[in-house]
């Protein structure tokens, strides 16, 4: 599943017309919708951009990640450790949350054969 895919399905499922997610994000909707088609490709996606429309939907960008199938999953109910991580990230101003981003895709781009789906 694509970023824009779960964006949108999580959008839908708290009842929040696109219209609205784009004003509160004071994006223009027009790139929301490229975002949700499937036409902003994650690494493309501004990470800021990313990072605030997962606050406005209440989710992690962890969780974003996770169901987009970009990062392993993990079950944060059952895992404290994952759980506290999540925590401590959110609690990060953004441009550190960026940073730590950054470097997670570095590592998953050396652990990963070129080609080879994360």
């Amino acid at each position: 599943m694509r970023v824009g895919s779960v964006v949108r399905a999580i959008r839908q499922q708290r009842g929040i017309p696109q219209r609205e997610l784009a004003r509160r994000m004071e994006i223009d909707r027009s790139y929301l919708r490229r975002l949700e088609d499937g036409r902003v490709r994650w690494p493309d996606t501004h990470l800021r951009v990313l990072i605030a429309i997962a606050q406005e939907l209440g989710v992690s960008l962890h969780e974003i990640l996770i169901e987009a199938g970009i990062y392993p999953s993990t079950d944060p109910g059952t895992d404290l450790r994952a759980q506290r991580m999540d925590q401590l990230f959110r609690a990060l101003p953004p441009a550190r949350q960026e940073e730590i981003l950054a470097i997670a895709k570095t590592l998953l781009s050396l652990s990963h054969p070129e080609g080879e789906n994360t």
